[in-house]
């Protein structure tokens, strides 16, 4: 789940670190890294995906939840996102270990942390100074520019006050609602907030150092899945797939917060109503490769676009790691491997046939005959709770729910200890799948039947989880 807002494993005599001996041996020969450390919020679904691609887990992340400690063989808390280095001493030196982050891992104010280099091996993820730029608003206003989408209006805090004073002098309205107040390093939808007001005086008074004030488009959040790798001298690109956002609405002080997510939305599947993206896919295209070739990134990256009522889209945010709705790829399983070979290959560890033939397994799940759409839902406390639930009784409280529809239920993010969980954080995951038939030249896609049984996964997932809320106490 994603790694906001904590629940902290820390209380109830929770230990900050956990060994297992998983007994499983690596499938990986000596030439590539035989164990992987798993760094972010929430590590639990690229822990998986690692896990059967055969490497060895150590884990940092807030949570430890009980699926994750079931696939990890070391997992340590980790208090904050830029926390890690020092936590590195604490583990025994592994310099064939690859670090591997995710969602809510960001880089501490020095370029060269303690540990990094040293004691581990590699980490996957961009330099400091790439990740910065990633996350300045100018640079990707101006990359947007160039692949024929949209960017919001950005003010950053030093130009806060000429503009607004500039709207007011035009005689605009500068309404409060049309306006995000928006960190730099925010994940998952953390820190977003409304200003309370938009006179210049107090715009300057709310922000923070770290944060900047966004126009707010409205429309339908859209994520989309991308791995890149450089090879021949270039970067090259391929669209994994594209997802629908949802958002977490109960609780207003985190309306923000990323709720789950459906598709993959992929193909002919662009062309349905839900998701009219046919004229777009040429720029996402564009996009990706100019997001790898600006930055000089390899792996595995997301994009955080909203679809606006007109039918246009507009960038927010580049994630460039195994992001949130990557578990429900049809490639779900061999991602972080081929992320790994991605770097591996970029520093002449692997060569262009070795990452070939592990790239080649992407191809080998693009081509199933059946395709699986699923929706995945964060359940979010509404309230204090507890969870001392069993899969069998979950199961059992919604199969009225899914049986009939011949819906697959599975249950993700499973709390370790049953602490109270207080009210407005993630409890647990639902992912729901329902089998699609892959359309075909000589079965094309039925467009309205697609778009009805994406509606409908997506009412009943969201059933589930309610009902779900209801057998906490």
């Amino acid at each position: 789940m994603p790694p906001i807002p904590t629940r902290s494993p820390q209380t109830a005599g929770s230990p900050p670190v956990h060994q297992v001996d998983s007994g499983k041996p690596s499938s990986h020969s000596e030439t590539h890294p035989r164990s992987l450390l798993l760094i972010g919020g929430s590590v639990r679904a690229a822990a998986v995906d690692a896990s059967q691609s055969g490497y060895g887990i150590a884990a940092m992340d807030h949570f430890g939840d009980a699926d994750l400690l079931a696939v990890c063989k070391r997992w340590m808390y980790l208090p904050r996102t830029d926390a890690w280095p020092d936590l590195l001493c604490d583990l025994p030196a592994d310099r064939d270990a690859m670090i591997v982050p995710t969602g809510g891992f960001d880089w501490p104010k020095t370029e060269h942390p303690p540990g990094n280099g040293i004691q581990h091996g590699m980490i996957a993820f961009p330099s400091k100074r790439q990740f910065d730029d990633m996350r300045n608003p100018k640079v990707l206003a101006e990359l947007t520019r160039e692949s024929g989408i949209g960017f919001p209006v950005t003010i950053e805090l030093s130009d806060v006050a000429s503009f607004i004073h500039a709207q007011y002098h035009a005689s605009l309205n500068v309404d409060p609602q049309n306006w995000l107040i928006k960190p730099y390093s925010g994940t998952g939808g953390l820190g977003i907030r409304t200003p309370i007001n938009c006179q210049a005086s107090s715009i300057s008074e709310q922000l923070k150092p770290d944060e900047y004030l966004q126009q707010r488009i409205v429309g339908r959040p859209i994520g989309v899945n991308f791995i890149s790798r450089f090879r021949a001298g270039k970067y090259q690109t391929h669209m994994l797939g594209i997802f629908a956002g949802l958002t977490h609405r109960k609780n207003p002080d985190h309306r923000w917060l990323y709720g789950g997510s459906i598709g993959p939305l992929t193909g002919d599947h662009l062309h349905s109503d839900i998701n009219p993206l046919e004229s777009s896919i040429s720029n996402l295209i564009t996009l990706g490769d100019r997001i790898a070739k600006r930055f000089e990134l390899v792996g595995l990256f997301n994009v955080d676009l909203m679809l606006t009522p007109e039918r246009s889209l507009v960038m927010l945010e580049i994630n460039p790691r195994y992001s949130a709705s990557m578990e429900l790829l049809p490639a779900a399983g061999c991602l972080v491997d081929c992320h790994v070979a991605a770097y591996e290959e970029r520093v002449g560890q692997l060569d262009h046939h070795q990452t070939d033939q592990r790239f080649s397994m992407l191809d080998r799940c693009a081509d199933q005959e059946s395709y699986n759409v699923a929706c995945k839902r964060i359940v979010y406390a509404i309230k204090p709770m507890r969870f001392s639930q069993s899969i069998s009784q979950l199961y059992d409280f919604v199969s009225d729910l899914v049986q009939p529809l011949s819906i697959a239920v599975s249950f993700h993010d499973l709390p370790a200890t049953d602490d109270t969980i207080p009210s407005g954080y993630p409890v647990l995951t639902v992912i729901a799948r329902a089998p699609v038939p892959q359309p075909s030249s000589q079965s094309p896609l039925n467009t309205s039947e697609f778009t009805h049984d994406l509606k409908t996964l997506v009412r009943q997932t969201h059933r589930i989880a309610a009902r779900l809320r209801k057998l906490l106490v």
